[in-house]
């Protein structure tokens, strides 16, 4: 496959290939919101991605005092016939003050890892103390914040950890009132360039108190991880 990366508003396939996400006891799909035209209590929505509020969804406390969502992820490819599709699911946990982040032409990971599925090309994060996303998959790499599959893959098993130091704010996220994840694939037929879809960003709200939980958190202490 080639090293060039296509950004998701050139891709060929924009309409054709996305990320999905799935509520892991029901199998339905979690509805995203159009960064176009939605701003969340002062919180502008990024507009060049969908977003999921995980404000309105269940979070499971862990025995460590850190809260864990559980979803499926699926890249989808709907209404074409795409000849040896493949995909990479990369996630990154994005800082205070710090702008979502894309793959630039001139990085070859998706690349790496596509030609070469087993190989781990990455390092533990340093954001890994304010939030950790897995891929619960023997198909991962880069510490399990990769997968990569083919159009016959099921969905993958993905999570979010936040630890309790980062819901109550302390040393982490000092002032900070909001939390985001990016979730984003690169794809490619045989040796062509790599395609980005549509980022994924989960969002996660602090309450005004630095000393409470986010807003609209639900616990289920009972329920099973990934």
């Amino acid at each position: 496959m080639g090293h060039t990366i296509i950004p998701y508003e050139q891709s060929t396939q924009k309409d054709n290939v996305s990320i999905k996400v799935f509520d892991p006891k029901t199998k339905e799909e979690i509805n995203t919101i159009d960064g176009s035209s939605n701003v969340i209590d002062n919180f502008q929505i990024d507009p060049s991605s969908n977003t999921i509020l995980l404000n309105d969804l269940q979070g499971h406390v862990l025995d460590d005092g850190s809260t864990k969502y559980n979803f499926l992820v699926k890249v989808l490819v709907e209404h074409v016939e795409l000849k040896d599709f493949q995909f990479v699911l990369d996630s990154k946990v994005i800082s205070v003050g710090e702008n979502l982040v894309r793959f630039e032409e001139d990085d070859d990971s998706y690349a790496d890892v596509l030609s070469d599925g087993n190989e781990d090309i990455g390092t533990k994060s340093s954001h890994d103390s304010i939030a950790r996303t897995m891929f619960a998959s023997y198909k991962n790499g880069c510490g399990q914040k990769r997968s990569y599959g083919t159009h016959k893959d099921n969905e993958l098993k993905f999570s979010i950890k936040v630890p309790k130091s980062t819901l109550t704010r302390e040393g982490n996220l000092d002032k900070a009132e909001s939390l985001r994840i990016q979730l984003l694939a690169g794809w490619a037929c045989g040796r062509e360039a790599v395609q980005l879809t549509k980022p994924i960003v989960f969002f996660l709200k602090f309450n005004g108190d630095v000393d409470k939980e986010p807003v609209s958190m639900n616990s289920n202490i009972d329920a099973v991880e990934l």
